[in-house]
């Protein structure tokens, strides 16, 4: 499964990616926002590789490049035991303020509502990511509740805000904006 937007592809996870991923996943700025294991080693990205490059039903991890195949980070979008679908993005900062994070999201979106027939997308945000918490808004995402993580890169337990994005607020959203998306399998 691919996704294509106007400057970023979206596909499977490969072993050769695992270099771009421990270097996005290392970095603290990144990190600190995450509950990935920090610091992220080459054993990680095997691991995570081996469990999530290939899509399953309901679960789906994606490398994102930019067209000439330069990754920038990563996002997912999973069906918990709850049946709710759930999922976030994550961004090398070397492309922190391009836009990329509204896009991903939209393109993410896009594909949980219109491929994996989702009614809503739970998400989150650490309650000092205000970069996240702003995209989220932008796209038509709600505060939801809040829930405590623990975040490796911290050491210490976090507030998570956590989100909700209806699929009628995602369309009022979409139909406002000029995006495209391309979905290739």
């Amino acid at each position: 499964m691919i996704i294509k937007t106007k400057r970023l592809v979206l596909r499977e996870w490969r072993k050769s990616d695992i270099d771009a991923i421990m270097h996005g996943l290392n970095e603290y700025d990144v990190a600190k926002n995450l509950t990935t294991p920090f610091p992220y080693t080459r054993a990680d990205g095997e691991a995570f590789i081996e469990k999530h490059g290939t899509h399953t039903s309901g679960d789906y991890h994606f490398a994102v490049t930019t067209i000439d195949g330069t990754i920038i980070g990563g996002t997912s979008i999973s069906i918990n035991d709850d049946g709710e679908y759930h999922g976030g993005i994550w961004i090398s900062k070397d492309f922190w303020g391009l836009g990329y994070g509204t896009e991903i999201w939209t393109a993410r979106a896009k594909f949980a509502f219109d491929y994996m027939g989702a009614d809503a997308l739970i998400n989150g945000y650490y309650d000092f990511n205000d970069r996240s918490r702003r995209m989220q808004s932008r796209i038509g995402g709600r505060d939801y509740g809040v829930k405590t993580n623990y975040c490796p890169a911290l050491g210490v337990d976090v507030r998570e805000i956590v989100t909700i994005l209806t699929k009628f607020d995602f369309e009022n959203y979409y139909a406002s904006i000029d995006f495209t998306y391309e979905l290739c399998d």
